[in-house]
């Protein structure tokens, strides 16, 4: 199925949709990004959503997270700076520190909040 690109500036639910049709992945991975994005809106409410590098992120100033499904799992990119939460994440981080959930295992939605939580308080350090 082919649909058109718009760009950010119109409705973004009906955009995050049109992306979401386009995604190779099983119904369970789409299940899981409509309650990330819920979880990292909980997380970090004054952030809006957008969609940048093609995939669904968040912003403040700035994008401080993006996810995206893939065929085996949701991946949640930049690496966390935190050496704390890196320890935690260890299991779920690749070579470049950027996150692999597993789709087949039961989906962290707390762990997500948390690294969504920990990126904008990174981004805010940074951007001093």
């Amino acid at each position: 199925m082919q649909c058109e690109l718009r760009p950010i500036e119109m409705d973004f639910q009906r955009y995050f949709w049109d992306w979401m049709l386009l995604l190779p992945t099983q119904q369970e991975a789409r299940s899981i990004l409509r309650k990330i994005r819920i979880v990292i809106s909980e997380a970090v409410p004054t952030a809006r959503e957008t969609i940048s590098e093609k995939m669904p992120a968040f912003a403040l100033e700035r994008t401080f997270v993006y996810f995206a499904a893939f065929k085996n799992h949701i991946g949640s990119y930049p690496p966390v700076k935190n050496a704390e939460l890196k320890v935690r994440l260890a299991h779920f981080a690749n070579a470049k520190g950027n996150l692999k959930f597993p789709i087949a295992e039961p989906f962290l939605y707390a762990l997500v909040a948390v690294v969504a939580l920990a990126l904008s308080n990174q981004y805010q350090r940074e951007k001093q």
